[in-house]
């Protein structure tokens, strides 16, 4: 049976864009066979000019956010390591901050083409207070690619809270990945902040983590665990809303304990 490859998903290729925008649906299907070879004909006719390149793109995404781009269109798991605070006063914090978490390896630092670590102060630096909007707006405007999944596999934006479910079984529902963030707290605290983010560039959930912990909690929940699983795993336990407002649902450290030791023990399968 004939199975569609990974990159070759409707919707993906280039032609696929530029037909779905150009596709006139007033006119009644009979005519579809027509319009797709009027396209066809257009599309061809159109070639990429490299000024229009110029202009549209290259201003808007330095190389390293095109590299992470593709990566992630192309199935790549790892998640991206965001840092918004370039406090002189923190820089040594921040340094031995990166050593407890031990990242080098796994974020690909050292291989500049696959390096999943956003550190540019010019870009992402978001000043002493933590404005998570801001960050999330950066995030949406310069590497769309990270939200951008089939939206008819995922809920709603605007859909409300089913009463019967908690606010993290409501969040697990929508987050298809999630986003480290070393902000001047985060640093501080020695605690780093999660955003788990759905498709629609929305952050549905946040959690801090200790740093020693990332490494075994990426693994975990890119391995199939949920995101609740990941949180009770590895996390403070977090809220909806923003790191603004206190952890007042934070699990017990026994709890924590217990919840790590029965998800180390459940099988894969």
């Amino acid at each position: 049976m004939a199975y569609l490859l990974e990159h070759a998903e409707y919707g993906h290729i280039p032609f696929d864009l530029f037909a779905l925008e150009k596709w006139e649906y007033a006119q009644p299907t009979e005519n579809d066979q027509g319009q797709w070879n009027i396209l066809v004909k257009d599309y061809l006719s159109h070639p990429l000019e490299q000024q229009n390149i110029a202009r549209v793109l290259q201003p808007h995404q330095t190389i390293q956010e095109r590299n992470v781009s593709a990566l992630i269109e192309f199935g790549y798991t790892t998640p991206l390591w965001l840092r918004v605070c370039y406090d002189p006063d923190l820089e040594d914090q921040y340094n031995r901050f990166l050593d407890n978490c031990d990242i080098e390896d796994f974020f690909n630092m050292e291989d500049e083409q696959d390096d999943m670590t956003l550190d540019d102060a010019l870009l992402y630096d978001a000043g002493p207070s933590y404005d998570r909007d801001a960050i999330l707006n950066t995030m949406v405007t310069r590497i769309p690619s990270l939200f951008d999944k089939p939206r008819s596999f995922h809920m709603d934006p605007e859909s409300e809270v089913d009463g019967e479910k908690s606010a993290l079984e409501f969040a697990e529902e929508r987050a298809h990945t999630f986003l480290f963030v070393a902000d001047a707290e985060a640093i501080k605290e020695h605690m780093l902040k999660i955003m788990w983010l759905d498709c629609y560039g929305n952050c549905v959930w946040n959690n801090k983590i200790e740093p020693c912990e990332v490494a075994g909690m990426c693994a975990m929940f890119l391995g199939g665990f949920t995101l609740t699983e990941a949180v009770h795993g590895y996390c403070q336990y977090g809220n909806p809303e923003g790191y603004g407002k206190r952890y007042s649902e934070d699990l017990p450290l026994i709890t924590q304990t217990r919840l790590r030791l029965e998800l180390a023990n459940k099988p894969t399968s």
